[in-house]
């Protein structure tokens, strides 16, 4: 796991860098029928990852290797398969194939997210809330990774962002129980613009159906939320 300090603390709130990711959920379309090999990027509904999925009626594995880096591999479940890799704003030449020595491969592009925001926006909108203490930063830094941005020992916010927007963006929070949970969804509609009711919404119904993924389109937005264990976690990209 890529993890490392950054030199910069805004309002008292630590920078991480991170490559990791909370959950693997996807939109994949189970419905489509079943090509022998393929191979496409696809809508992730985690904040922090990218994904590759396909279909492959070969075999128990599909592999993969990141430009030059290190070969790699993905079992396939149902004749689907999904490549998950860490989000970054630098674009990825991805080669898939269903052999180990990767012969006859697909090659696949993986460009940087959508944007899903300006920074300075979401920042103005997220620190006018009354419900906030901490303030938002209107600039993060580039990265080619995740950072995050600790609020409290509970709740962190992950981006994935260049100075001036933000192109996915996760909240963590580790207690479902805790009262930062209102504030900080509230806040978090009110940084993206959408209706507060409509967030908590999602955020109940994760509640309710632990364990499994709850998406919603709003305004743009691909809103994801999810309860695992104790941990919350509200995905938005586009």
């Amino acid at each position: 796991m890529f993890s490392k300090k950054v030199a910069t603390a805004v309002a008292g709130l630590a920078i991480l860098l991170t490559g990791c990711a909370n959950n693997n959920s996807s939109k994949s379309n189970t419905n489509q029928p079943i090509k022998p090999f393929s191979a496409q990027v696809t809508p992730s509904n985690n904040g922090l990852k990218q994904q590759i999925s396909g279909t492959s009626t070969k075999g128990s594995k599909v592999y993969y290797q990141v430009a030059d880096n290190a070969k790699d591999s993905t079992t396939i479940k149902n004749k689907r398969f999904t490549i998950t890799l860490p989000a970054s704003l630098n674009t990825r030449k991805v080669t898939v194939s269903q052999k180990q020595n990767l012969s006859k491969p697909i090659k696949v592009t993986v460009k940087k997210p959508k944007v899903v925001i300006s920074s300075a926006k979401f920042a103005k909108n997220f620190n006018n809330s009354k419900k906030m203490q901490a303030k938002m930063p209107t600039k993060t830094p580039k990265l080619d990774r995740p950072l995050d941005l600790m609020f409290s020992p509970t709740t962190t916010y992950h981006f994935l962002s260049d100075e001036t927007h933000i192109y996915s963006m996760q909240l963590e929070i580790t207690d479902i129980t805790s009262s930062e949970v209102k504030s900080h969804v509230s806040a978090m509609a009110s940084g993206l613009g959408i209706k507060k009711a409509d967030l908590t919404d999602l955020v109940d119904q994760a509640k309710k159906n632990k364990g499994k993924s709850q998406t919603k389109d709003i305004q743009g937005y691909h809103l994801t939320t999810l309860v695992e264990g104790k941990k919350l976690t509200v995905n938005v990209t586009k």
